[in-house]
Parts: structure tokens; sequence; C-alpha cells
């Protein structure tokens, strides 16, 4: 997919947030995640992605619709949060620079925000085409205690070193480019601790939102 012609480091009109993941299942994890990044940022707008078959995994344990439905569930009390099923209806490997390409395409005017997890930033350099997704989108980095990158690997370090910004304010005037470290966030919560919890029936109940929970039970997910 070819880079669109719009994408310049200029002042944009709007953010989008993109949040991408195997939500399976989604929980409080992504919810706080997503809200305390959203508000630090100051979004319009933030897009929960479900992939279909992440490149990192070898399959998820719901199907892609009960996934797609979960997510929906949630932004249906989320008033910011808006599902994106473009990944879901694909038979390929979900690639985030295809998407990212396909969203600038659509919203030209627009900076997009991709959140990423610690655990992703520091593997960014061995993802597929990864210099061009920071030609299309800022990175946003949720970070949690007990990570430092101080021991993350050398090609990490250069990355940083290249496009870390030091505050919000200085990417006023770039629509893309920079990787951003959140604000620390201590919503430590796992997809597959919830899976395991489940599948030991263990409770869950305050690891996700109640209607995801009366979901997973409906179907018997999990066990």
């Amino acid at each position: 997919m070819s880079m669109p012609n719009s994408v310049k480091n200029t002042p944009c009109q709007n953010r989008i947030g993109l949040f991408g993941g195997t939500f399976d299942p989604i929980h409080y994890g992504h919810i706080n995640t997503a809200n305390h990044i959203a508000n630090w940022l100051s979004l319009k707008e933030l897009s929960l992605i479900p992939c279909h078959i992440p490149p990192h995994k070898s399959s998820a344990s719901a199907t892609a619709q009960q996934r797609e439905e979960m997510v929906q569930l949630v932004c249906n009390q989320q008033p910011l949060f808006t599902l994106d099923n473009r990944e879901l209806t694909k038979t390929s490997t979900s690639y985030t620079v295809e998407t990212l390409a396909q969203i600038k395409q659509e919203h030209p005017n627009s900076c997009l925000f991709f959140i990423i997890g610690m655990d992703s930033l520091l593997s960014f350099t061995t993802w597929h085409r990864w210099q061009e997704i920071l030609k299309l989108a800022h990175i946003v980095v949720s970070t949690r205690p007990g990570y430092n990158l101080a021991n993350s690997n050398q090609a990490t370090k250069d990355l940083l070193t290249k496009h870390l910004a030091d505050s919000l304010s200085a990417i006023t005037n770039k629509s893309s480019g920079c990787i951003l470290l959140s604000p620390e966030n201590n919503h430590n919560i796992s997809s597959s601790q919830i899976r395991c919890s489940l599948k030991e029936q263990l409770p869950v109940q305050n690891l996700l939102p109640e209607n995801i929970y009366r979901y997973i039970n409906r179907y018997k997910l999990y066990l």
C-alpha cells in the first residue's frame, strides 16, 4: 500500500487515538489505559481495533465475532470509544502499517496516535515496515512501574534517541514521527491472566465490566 501524499510534519486539525489488540477478552486494563491516555492527549476520539490474526500470536481463544461483540459492548458504554473492525474482515495477517495507512487516507487532516504497551516498544524495531509507521502516526507508549528503558536493546535506544518527545508541547507542530511516554499507568491486568482464572474457576469480576463478564458466561468462553 502506498503512503498517503498528505502525510507531512505540519499541525493537524484533529487528534485520533488508535488502540489495537486481540482483546481476548477486553478488560479494565485496556479500558482504563485508553481513557488515561485519551485524557492526557485531549483526544477527540479513540478507536479500538481488534486484530484478526496478530503477527506475534498463533490464534485467539474467542472467535473474531465474539471479540468484536465484546469490544462493541464496551464502546456502547464509553462515549469516546468507537469500534473499528477493519482488521477482523481480513483473511490475512493484520499489519499495523497497513491499517494506519488506510486510516490516514480516510483522515488526511488528522494526527494519528497509535497506543502500544512497553513490551511492544521494546520489540518495535522488529515490526513489519516499522519506519513507515512513524511516518503515519505518533507512537504513545503506555508505561508501567518496573520497566527500565536503560536496559533495553541498542535498537530501541537508537529509536528513542531519534524519536522520543520530551513533552506534549514538543509535538505541537508535528503530525507524526514522535514517540511519547504516557504518565505512569498502573492498570496491570492481562487477558491471559483472565483466561487462566476463568479456566480455573477463579473470580474475575473486578477485572472486567459486568456486561463482558455476562457475555463470557453466556457463551462459556475460556473454559
